[in-house]
């Protein structure tokens, strides 16, 4: 599984791996708003590989304005 130059609004995860075996997830130059749970969730017996470049992930609340 990939993702280029993408942009996700909010939601719960962003990608979510279900089943056995062992997947890739190739994320590059992407941006996300996680509401309140990972940007990567997976289940039980879901395994994953994760190679993320020039991405960034976030969610509500999460910078600290420092006034």
């Amino acid at each position: 599984m990939s993702a280029k130059n993408c942009a996700f609004k909010p939601h719960g995860a962003i990608f979510h791996l279900r089943g056995e075996g062992e997947s890739t997830i190739t994320v590059y130059q992407c941006s996300g708003v996680c509401a309140d749970r990972a940007a990567f969730r997976l289940d039980d017996q879901a395994s994953c590989r994760l190679a993320i470049d020039f991405s960034i992930f976030s969610r509500p609340g999460s910078i600290v304005n420092p006034d």
